[in-house]
């Protein structure tokens, strides 16, 4: 199958949005924590959501039937404390999402049968009278459940998403979805579209996310599975363009016999990046893995290891802020339970050249068996998490990467470059280079080297492959590790 690049409209829309928080993300320096919920009760299970630029909700479950809010409207600096929400007993676990409008809260207890929600308009200073059951068929129980809104395909589209993850009294798993086109007043009835799954033994997750093309969008939810006959679990990919009425059969971008947990998706336009954590075995720490297409899903990148560390790397979670993506991960040592929230971010328009990881959590470790989330704005990216501030109980903090400067990091120099001429080329290119020679790589939008050639002194005409189709591609050179884009204009 020929790949499908970039439309030259998608690649001026990715440039203008990479350039217009230029404040935000030249202050990516993660300062110091802020306690969100720092009560003498054990907070636990935080998540975050941005409800209008520089304000932002954030929620955890305290003790097992109680849910807590926290709002600021000063970028995270001061958080506003409403009163709790209860909810049945059980091991309460959430989803939110937001709109122009709302905030989504979705809450249920592992192993129920339901999940209860409500929705919160973006200035109201509490929570809503009662919540909403969102039924599922009986004799299920509910492993994992996410929401979706529509915002970021539309900021004004009324739709939101419910993807469940079950499980039979036989222990085999399926995956659901449920949607409302009126901001969650009326909800349409659960599809199960994956189903017959063998799950894995103890950590079961999923993963969804809205990708679109024009004026047309597509569902994606992600799941790790069993495998019969194989070594580990495998992430599998669903989509649909119809709203869930129909699903694609599964896709399952990374082929290897590793085991694979943990997904996360996100997209923007027809970009998609999925995330996973991978284990080679049973004695080799877990690390953190990325795959992208650039097409809706029709071509994918080879697997990219984010991570090489001898600690164990997991649970990453993906969001976008303009031009830009960041990726987040826990590292803690094996069979331990506290840890550190680190952070890498990389343009879209050059999904393989991640920067250097930062430390988000410099002050408060995090406790990984609790989690945390993660949101992003204008300003650029946040996160809040489980800590211990003082003693046993549960805290959670808030860390967002505009509270620092980077004023006070070291600067490094920076090379300058590779110039090429002319851009756009028609099969041949002149190229100068910053220092002599070198090995110089073209790649195509996934990073697959197309051709190479050698330069022997700082200038070099190169005469292109003529079997090359027209489209985007980068050019490398291994010692200095820069990307040129070259479209081909035949």
């Amino acid at each position: 199958m020929r790949f499908r690049f970039f439309s030259i409209g998608l690649l001026f829309s990715l440039a203008a949005i990479t350039l217009y928080p230029v404040l935000g993300h030249a202050q990516l320096d993660w300062h110091s924590d802020v306690v969100v919920f720092g009560t003498e009760q054990h907070e636990w299970h935080p998540h975050i959501v941005e409800i209008r630029p520089g304000e932002h909700r954030s929620f955890c479950a305290v003790d097992s039937n109680v849910l807590r809010m926290r709002r600021s409207l000063l970028h995270g600096e001061i958080w506003e404390a409403f009163s709790d929400a209860e909810r049945p007993p059980g091991e309460i676990e959430l989803s939110v999402a937001a709109d122009e409008m709302f905030s989504y809260v979705i809450s249920y207890s592992v192993g129920g049968s339901y999940v209860a929600f409500c929705r919160i308009p973006h200035d109201a200073s509490d929570w809503p009278e009662q919540s909403h059951p969102v039924e599922l068929t009986e004799d299920l129980t509910l492993l994992d459940a996410k929401i979706l809104s529509d915002k970021e395909f539309s900021p004004d589209d009324p739709y939101v998403h419910i993807f469940v993850l079950v499980e039979d009294f036989n222990h085999v798993g399926r995956v659901g979805h449920v949607y409302a086109s009126d901001r969650g007043l009326n909800w349409h009835g659960t599809n199960w579209f994956a189903e017959g799954l063998a799950l894995p033994d103890s950590i079961e997750s999923l993963a969804a996310a809205v990708s679109w093309s024009g004026e047309s969008e597509r569902l994606w939810a992600a799941v790790a599975e069993d495998r019969a006959g194989s070594v580990g679990e495998q992430i599998a990919l669903f989509s649909s363009d119809d709203l869930g009425e129909t699903w694609s059969d599964p896709l399952r971008p990374d082929s290897s016999s590793y085991a694979q947990l943990r997904p996360d998706l996100t997209a923007h336009g027809e970009f998609i990046m999925l995330t996973y954590q991978r284990r080679h075995n049973a004695s080799v720490a877990r690390e953190i893995l990325a795959q992208y297409s650039p097409d809706q899903g029709v071509s994918w990148s080879e697997p990219q290891q984010l991570t090489d560390s001898p600690y164990d790397n997991t649970r990453p979670q993906l969001s976008i802020s303009g031009g830009t993506l960041g990726v987040w991960y826990l590292r803690g040592v094996v069979q331990e339970d506290t840890g550190q929230l680190l952070f890498r971010r990389v343009p879209l328009l050059t999904p393989w050249a991640w920067e250097a990881e930062e430390v988000v959590s410099e002050q408060n470790g995090v406790v990984i068996s609790e989690g945390y989330s993660k949101t992003s704005d204008q300003n650029g990216f946040a996160a809040v998490w489980s800590g211990r501030m003082v003693g046993d109980d549960g805290d959670v903090l808030f860390d967002g990467s505009w509270r620092g400067t980077s004023a006070n990091r070291p600067q490094t120099e920076r090379d300058p470059g590779i110039s090429v001429y002319p851009n756009p080329s028609n099969g041949w290119i002149e190229i100068t280079l910053p220092r002599q020679g070198g090995t110089l790589v073209l790649h195509d939008i996934l990073g697959r080297e197309v051709s190479r050639t050698a330069a022997h002194s700082r200038d070099l005409l190169w005469s292109l492959p003529a079997e090359l189709p027209s489209g985007s591609y980068w050019l490398k050179t291994s010692g200095l590790q820069t990307a040129v884009k070259i479209v081909l204009v035949r």
